[in-house]
C-alpha cells in the first residue's frame, strides 16, 4: 500500500494572530495520520487573497491531497473562494446545486449569504455537511472545509472515503529518568541505525520531580519499530531503570 502525502491549511487573520485556538489544525493533521496519510505541511495564513494563492500553489506542488479549512463565510474578510480560484486560474462562478441546496436550508442566515456561498471555483464541485452551515467543494486534490470545527468535521466525514488509506503509522513511547542531553548517544544511534523510524525526545522539568524524557519512536512497519524500541530499551538498562514504556500503538 502506498503512502499518501497531504498538506493542511487553516485560514483566518484571527489564526494567525492567535485569538483563536486552530484546532481545526490540530483535529486535521491528527486524523489524516490516522488514516495513513504522511502530513509534510502544515499552514496557517490570514485573510489575505495572494497569501492564499501561494499557499495553495506551494502545496499542491508538494503533495497529494490538501485539505483547507476557514474562510467560507459571507462577510468581506472571507477571501478563500477568490484565493483558490487564483491558485488555479480560474474564475468564481455561480454553482446551481449550491443554489438549489440553500433554497429549501432552514436559517434566516441563508438569506443573506446565499449569493456569496453559491459561488465556487470553476471546476470545483459542491461539499455538503451540516443542514444550514456553509458548502465546501473540491478542486482537483484540493478539499476546502468550512472553519467552524463541527461544521468542518461533518464535511470531513462526507470526503474521508475519497481520500484513501495509506499503511497505518505505528508508535511507541517510552519515559526515561533522565536529563534530555544524556540520552543524546541514544538518539543518535537511532537516526543512524534506524534512518526509517521517525524518533521525537520531549523532556520535562518540574519543581517537584526529577526530570523526565519521553522518546517516541514512528513507524508505518512494526519491524522496524521493534528493533528500534530495543535500542531505547538497552540503554534505558545502562542508566539502571526500566522508565515508563507504552507501545506499540497504531
Amino acid at each position: 500500500m502506498n503512502e499518501r502525502s497531504a498538506a493542511v491549511v487553516t485560514i483566518g487573520t484571527e489564526l494567525v494572530l492567535g485569538e483563536v485556538e486552530n484546532t481545526n489544525l490540530t483535529w486535521l493533521c491528527g486524523t489524516l495520520t490516522r488514516l495513513g496519510m504522511n502530513v509534510v505541511w502544515a499552514a496557517t495564513v490570514p485573510d489575505e487573497v495572494e497569501m492564499i494563492k501561494e499557499c495553495i500553489r506551494v502545496s499542491r506542488a508538494a503533495t497529494d491531497v490538501i485539505v483547507v479549512s476557514g474562510g467560507l463565510g459571507g462577510t468581506p474578510d472571507d477571501v478563500t473562494r477568490e484565493g483558490i480560484a487564483r491558485a488555479f486560474g480560474v474564475a468564481l462562478r455561480t454553482d446551481e446545486r449550491i443554489v438549489e441546496e440553500l433554497r429549501t436550508a432552514p436559517g434566516e442566515h441563508i438569506l443573506a449569504f446565499a449569493d456569496v456561498w453559491s459561488r465556487i471555483p470553476d471546476g470545483a464541485r459542491p461539499l455538503f455537511g451540516a443542514v444550514g452551515g456553509v458548502p465546501g467543494f473540491a478542486l482537483e486534490n484540493v478539499y476546502v472545509l468550512p472553519g467552524m470545527p463541527p461544521e468542518m468535521r461533518e464535511m470531513f466525514g462526507q470526503i474521508e472515503p475519497e481520500l484513501g488509506r495509506g499503511p497505518e503509522l505505528h508508535t511507541w513511547s517510552k519515559t526515561l529518568p533522565t536529563s534530555e542531553h544524556l540520552v543524546l548517544s541514544c538518539l543518535e544511534e537511532l537516526a543512524e541505525k534506524h534512518p526509517d523510524v521517525g524518533c521525537g525526545s520531549y523532556p520535562r522539568f518540574s519543581d517537584a520531580a526529577s526530570p523526565e524524557v519521553k522518546i517516541v519512536l514512528r513507524a508505518r512497519n512494526r519491524d522496524d519499530l521493534s528493533a528500534a524500541a530495543r535500542v531505547v530499551e538497552r540503554f534505558a538498562r545502562t542508566l539502571g531503570s526500566e522508565g515508563m514504556a507504552s507501545g506499540p500503538t497504531g
